[in-house]
């Protein structure tokens, strides 16, 4: 009989079986990566084009081209496109990044032709319409308006550009005249610029036999060619001022976010600062949600983690509390820091986060889709499969001496930013 009144023996899992990922070049050098499953009949497409806000001239220059993509091309307006997408039942979804922008389709694979006629289109004939970018710039002008009235995103804007600097890339954020100031001149140039083959990489996952590969090299390789963009390297200037105050009366909330730049995963103690994260505050039992969710209720949730960028990182520690307990909070999280510091974790602690961290991998490789989608979004912080091996590899040798070691060069409560919004 199972004797329920002792906890079952938490099991580290040693090994992790990779989906097989298969490399080729298509013509014009365009490099395809690709995980095949025959058990459901799709195919998922994702496109990365170095083109995101690192690159823009302007702010919501990148934003504003990758959205308006499907807003009309040489030979179809809006209309026929969102016509075309809903008869064949196309998911496409358009976002920005740091270094890239990119596209995600997904589709039967029955309907995969007329799919890649449609994207092939919208990539290389977009007309950008003035009378259609202003009406987005307007609808987008109104979310901007209604978002800044959430202390959350303020104190994620003020918080970035305090650690980065307001005029580095990673710590810009739109402000309310920039909506104003896009063009569709500065559209069309970013386009034929940055939107060529030489800036394309393709990702691809589901039903795909030869025939799809044809396909995907038939209609996305043959599109404009240009130059590589090359990420220009740009100086952080961080702000001086470390405490940032601002209030909002009539919000009942503040929000938090305490933390400074950090190392990304180019840096070989990327992996082991992940980990004393995660034991800080990167899962719901983690030691800062122990102590101000559970122990005192000083919030509903509060989290650690590492935003992994592609030249640098960003270690934060973020939370919304009653405006009355801003103070209390923040030296609860300066305690939890000092005892990391001091003492590091228990065993127990350990092994939670270790198969926690792993379990979270292997749920990765379970599905080719959601594997795919990881591997796009490595290529987008400059990095691929190694990643995770070296992240399994790193998981499964942590120690208690390596926790306090990583604690005390990587936490320096006076050197962190403290932003309190509302």
């Amino acid at each position: 009989m199972i004797d329920r009144s002792k906890s079952p023996e938490i099991k580290i899992i040693k090994n992790v079986k990779f989906p097989k990922i298969e490399q080729i070049t298509l013509d014009y050098q365009v490099p395809l990566t690709y995980l095949t499953n025959f058990q459901e009949p799709i195919v998922e497409i994702i496109l990365n084009i170095k083109a995101g806000t690192w690159h823009q001239p302007k702010p919501l220059v990148a934003f504003s081209t990758v959205k308006m993509l499907t807003e009309g091309t040489r030979n179809k307006t809006s209309k026929q496109i969102a016509e075309i997408i809903d008869y064949y039942g196309i998911f496409l979804k358009k976002r920005k990044s740091d270094h890239f922008s990119y596209l995600r389709l997904k589709v039967l694979n029955k309907n995969l032709e007329p799919a890649l006629q449609i994207l092939q289109e919208i990539i290389t004939e977009p007309t950008f319409p003035e009378k259609e970018l202003n009406i987005f710039l307007q609808n987008e002008k109104q979310d901007y308006l209604i978002e800044q009235e959430e202390v959350e995103t303020v104190a994620r804007q003020l918080f970035q550009a305090a650690i980065f600097g307001f005029n580095h890339p990673y710590g810009r954020y739109a402000k309310l005249q920039d909506f104003d100031n896009v063009t569709r001149d500065d559209v069309v140039s970013f386009f034929e610029k940055h939107y060529n083959k030489q800036n394309l990489s393709i990702f691809a996952a589901g039903y795909l036999t030869e025939r799809e590969i044809k396909l995907i090299n038939k209609y996305l390789t043959d599109i404009r060619n240009g130059q590589p963009t090359e990420d220009q390297e740009i100086d952080f200037s961080p702000q001086k001022e470390k405490y940032i105050y601002q209030a909002k009366e009539d919000s009942l909330q503040s929000a938090i976010i305490i933390g400074n730049r950090t190392i990304n995963h180019f840096h070989p103690d990327y992996f082991a600062l992940d980990f004393t994260t995660t034991i800080l505050g990167g899962y719901f039992s983690s030691r800062l949600m122990s102590n101000i969710r559970e122990e005192k209720g000083l919030s509903y949730g509060i989290w650690a983690d590492i935003n992994n960028l592609l030249k640098a990182g960003e270690l934060s520690i973020e939370s919304s509390v009653r405006k009355e307990e801003k103070d209390l909070v923040i030296k609860e999280i300066e305690k939890e820091i000092n005892l990391l510091k001091q003492k590091g974790a228990t065993e127990d602690e350990i092994l939670t986060v270790k198969n926690s961290i792993i379990s979270n991998i292997v749920k990765l490789t379970s599905s080719t889709l959601v594997f795919t989608d990881f591997l796009a979004y490595l290529q987008r912080i400059g990095t691929d499969i190694s990643y995770l091996k070296n992240f399994i590899e790193q998981t499964q040798q942590m120690t208690n001496e390596k926790i306090i070691q990583i604690a005390e060069k990587y936490y320096n409560f006076d050197d962190f930013y403290k932003v309190i919004v509302g």
